[in-house]
């Protein structure tokens, strides 16, 4: 609470720095990402897909990457599509991430989706975790 007038500025600028026209998944993580037996990675569950900037996909999957232990800065660093963006950028999308997943948390649990809002509070707090690592804050 003592960083949310912090927080919500940079959580309503992330539209601004997403928008653009490529094919975006918008909810990249490790169970939505298969590996074929050629080593091919297929993309699967297209619940949310829109266009927007190319680097969008990749931010979504980072809270997952650091959520596994790896520091997604430096592959953020290495990359194309993320490598010369403004990391306010990252950090106001990660922001806004942060938010939706811990109000979606605290929802009640859908019935075909039971272990939905326990994986949400843990994307919350992952993102939230990563957050504080990129801005310093605690």
């Amino acid at each position: 609470m003592r960083n949310l007038d912090q927080l919500a500025g940079p959580e309503t600028r992330w539209l601004a720095w997403a928008e653009g026209e490529t094919l975006l998944h918008t909810d990249l993580r490790p169970d939505n990402l298969l590996v074929t037996a050629g080593g091919t990675v297929v993309v699967v569950d297209w619940a949310w897909p829109c266009r927007g900037a190319a680097w969008v996909d990749l931010a979504f999957l980072a809270p997952a990457i650091a959520g596994a232990g790896i520091d997604p800065d430096p592959i953020l660093a290495d990359q194309p599509t993320t490598r010369d963006l403004d990391p306010v950028a990252v950090d106001s999308l990660l922001c806004a991430m942060v938010g939706y997943w811990a109000t979606q948390s605290r929802l009640p649990g859908p019935p075909r989706s039971p272990g939905l809002r326990a994986y949400q509070a843990r994307a919350a707090q992952t993102s939230l975790t990563w957050l504080k690592s990129r801005t310093g804050r605690s």
